[in-house]
C-alpha cells in the first residue's frame, strides 16, 4: 500500500447512503491502493411504531451483506459512544478519512480533529437547505431544480463545512420520472429524489476521492451563490392537513412527499361535559379530483359520500378543489375503503345519525386542530 491510501470510517444509517458506501466498495474492491481499509459506523436498530412493536433497523444494516469483505459496522448512538469507541480505532488503524452520508448525527470533534480529511456528502446546493430533511423541502415547496453538495465536517454544526465540489443545477421534474430499476414506495416522490440523488451523490463523492479534490476546497469565487435556508426534521405535525390553507394539488404533493396524512372528524359530544368527542382519520391514499364542475361549493375540509362499489369520499379543498379518498384509517383501525370507514364511524357515532347523504353537512366534515 503507499502512503496516500485512504483509510476510511464511513457513516451512514438509510438508503441515501448505501449508494455512497456501494461506490467506495467498489473503489475499494478494484484498486486498494487508492482505499486501503473502509470501516463502516451506523446506528444501531430502535424498537418504535404504536406500542413500540416495530424493529426499525437501519437500511445500511439490511444492506451490509452486499458488501462481503468489509469487518462488522460499528453501531454508535451518541457522541460519548462514538468517542469510546471510534478515537482508539482511528489511532490505532491510523485512520485518515472520515466519511459522513445522512448518518444523523454530529460527527464530534474529538475524531474530526484526529484525521486529515473529512467528507459530508448532502443532497442540496448548500447553503440552500442546510439540514436533515433537504429533499422533503424540495418538494413540498416545488422547487424546479435542487442538487448535490461535498462538503468537509465543520466541528460543531450541520452543514457548515468548506464545499469542496457541488453538481450542476438538476431538474426536479426529470428526477421524479419513474425509473423501471427502482421500486416505488409511499411516500413515491421522495423515493424516486431519494434513489436518483442517492446515485448522482455516489458518483460525485468517487470523483471526489478518484481526482482527490478534497486536497483543495473550491475558493469563494468558485461558488455558485444560493441564499441560506434550513430543512429542519419533519415532524408529526407537518403530516397534518391545513383544510383551507392548501388547495389539492399542495395536498396531493404532500402525501407523496411524507406519506399517508392525517386530520381530524367529528364523532358527537359527550353527554356529561358537552366537550366535543374527535377521532384523528388517516389518509393513506387519494387523487386530485379533475372535474369539480359538478361539485357544490363546500367549506375546505367537508365532504360528500356516496354508496357505489366502494364508495366515493370526495373533500373539498382550498381554491374550489378537491381530492377523491381511496384508502382511510380512523386511528386504532384498519386501513379500509370509504365504504367501510363510514361503517367504522357509524358504529363511533354516539348520535347514531345514518350516514349515507350525498348533501354537504357540518356534521360531514374534517378539520385540523
Amino acid at each position: 500500500m503507499t502512503s496516500n491510501s485512504l483509510r476510511i470510517l464511513f457513516f451512514g444509517s438509510d438508503k441515501f447512503s448505501v449508494y455512497s458506501l456501494q461506490k467506495l466498495y467498489n473503489l475499494h474492491q478494484r484498486n486498494a491502493n487508492l482505499i486501503e481499509s473502509l470501516q463502516v459506523v451506523s446506528r444501531p436498530a430502535k424498537w418504535g411504531g404504536k406500542k413500540r412493536t416495530i424493529l426499525r433497523i437501519p437500511q445500511l444494516i439490511q444492506d451490509m451483506s452486499r458488501f462481503e469483505t468489509l469487518p462488522e459496522p460499528l453501531l454508535c448512538d451518541n457522541k460519548n459512544e462514538l468517542v469510546d469507541k471510534l478515537l482508539p480505532l482511528i489511532q490505532r488503524q491510523h485512520i485518515n478519512m472520515l466519511i459522513c452520508v445522512s448518518f444523523g448525527l454530529l460527527i464530534p470533534n474529538d475524531l474530526i480533529e484526529n484525521v486529515p480529511y473529512t467528507l459530508n456528502l448532502h443532497p442540496s446546493l448548500l447553503p440552500r437547505y442546510m439540514g436533515s430533511a433537504p429533499i422533503q423541502y424540495v418538494l413540498l415547496n416545488n422547487d424546479k431544480f435542487t442538487g448535490i453538495t461535498v462538503q468537509s465536517l465543520h466541528p460543531t454544526k450541520f452543514d457548515k463545512g468548506q464545499i469542496i465540489a457541488q453538481s450542476d443545477e438538476l431538474e426536479v421534474s426529470k428526477l421524479l420520472k419513474k425509473d423501471e430499476q427502482i421500486n416505488d414506495s409511499t411516500p413515491v416522490y421522495s423515493s424516486r429524489l431519494t434513489n436518483k440523488l442517492g446515485q448522482l451523490g455516489a458518483k460525485l463523492l468517487g470523483d471526489v476521492i478518484t481526482n482527490k479534490s478534497y486536497l483543495k476546497p473550491l475558493a469563494d469565487n468558485e461558488l455558485r451563490k444560493y441564499k441560506p435556508s434550513l430543512a429542519p426534521r419533519i415532524q408529526t405535525i407537518d403530516k397534518m392537513i391545513q383544510w383551507g390553507q392548501e388547495d389539492a394539488s399542495q395536498i396531493y404533493r404532500r402525501l407523496m412527499t411524507l406519506g399517508p396524512l392525517y386530520t381530524f372528524i367529528k364523532c358527537g359530544y359527550n353527554e356529561k361535559t358537552g366537550k366535543k368527542i374527535s377521532k384523528r382519520v388517516i389518509l393513506h391514499s387519494f387523487t386530485v379530483k379533475e372535474d369539480v364542475s359538478k361539485q357544490p361549493h363546500m367549506k375546505s375540509g367537508s365532504f360528500q359520500f356516496s354508496g357505489d362499489n366502494n364508495g366515493q369520499l370526495t373533500v373539498s379543498c382550498g381554491n374550489e378543489t378537491a381530492i377523491d379518498i381511496k384508502t382511510i384509517q380512523i386511528a386504532g383501525s384498519k386501513v379500509v375503503n370509504p365504504s367501510q370507514f363510514f361503517s367504522i364511524w357509524q358504529k363511533q357515532f354516539p348520535s347514531n345519525k345514518t350516514i349515507n347523504s350525498t348533501q354537504p353537512s357540518a356534521e360531514f366534515q374534517f378539520y385540523c386542530e
